[in-house]
């Protein structure tokens, strides 16, 4: 499955192609996903640095699709889908996950903004960006942030949100055990009628978006016992201190040969990293 898209990009970075295809991008990020997930058992280093691989892959291939998307929606030229927003979504629980405050915000920003001109699909996919929203908001102590302007409080992923705020360790329990149940019963094949967050087989076992919220929980100094869950039981649960990205020669180079587009927001994501 893998094979073509990694072909493609060496053959963008020999110049025997001219352009390399946001699907490639994604491809290679949903690789390394997979590589994270299998590898954790045996090489927790190796795990987290495939981890990382995968974030940096996605946010290049959000970069290479975003790359004119405002202006070609208020033109009425581009269409985005719910499948777009839920994968941006879940771009943005790595980002968290991986404790990348700038490159958050870079993601939130492409997602509020894509919800405001309507061209990330339908109100239902707007739970799970504002649940990664609220928590990102949160984590960095930020009032009046931006948002999706969507109610969570009947939601599963309100309860959560309810919970960290009220430092309820109690309920917080059961409230990840539902949110573990509703990622479950979410992660299915979409059909041509229903869209559902959880498609990427990559993610449908490793709950990103749980894992972004105990990254934020666990920065603010909020304990609590959690209940077992399938789920919950990998060792890529807590990623310890936050990581820098490792070095890949694919991801370096691609990101050069994508420069404007590449450095989109970069030296803004770097300040913000400083400053953490």
């Amino acid at each position: 499955m893998y094979e073509k898209p990694r072909k493609h990009v060496d053959e963008y970075l020999s110049g025997q192609v001219p352009a390399l295809s946001s699907n490639a991008l994604e491809l290679l990020g949903a690789y390394w996903m997979r590589k994270a997930i299998v590898t954790c058992p045996r090489e927790l280093e190796e795990a987290r640095k495939a981890l990382i691989q995968a974030f940096c892959w996605r946010l290049c291939g959000l970069r290479n699709r975003w790359h004119g998307m405002e202006e070609a929606a208020r033109n009425g030229t581009w269409h985005g889908t719910v499948e777009e927003s839920y994968h941006v979504s879940m771009l943005l629980a790595l980002a968290i996950m991986c404790a990348k405050a700038g490159y958050a915000a870079e993601v939130i920003n492409a997602l509020v903004i894509g919800f405001a001109l309507d061209v990330l699909g339908a109100t239902n996919s707007a739970p799970l960006g504002e649940f990664l929203i609220q928590s990102y908001v949160r984590w960095q102590g930020i009032e009046n942030s931006r948002t999706l302007g969507v109610t969570l409080e009947e939601h599963p992923y309100g309860a959560l949100i309810a919970a960290l705020d009220k430092r309820d360790s109690g309920f917080m329990g059961d409230a990840l055990y539902s949110a573990c149940d509703f990622h479950v019963s979410r992660s299915k094949n979409s059909t041509s009628r229903t869209t559902y967050e959880f498609d990427d087989f990559s993610y449908r076992i490793y709950p990103a978006e749980i894992f972004g919220f105990l990254r934020v929980c666990q920065d603010l100094g909020f304990a609590f016992d959690r209940l077992k869950h399938p789920l919950l039981d990998t060792c890529l649960i807590e990623l310890e201190s936050p990581k820098e990205f490792e070095e890949d020669s694919l991801l370096t180079g691609t990101m050069q040969r994508l420069s404007p587009i590449a450095s989109c927001g970069q030296d803004g994501a770097n300040r913000n990293e400083r400053g953490r």
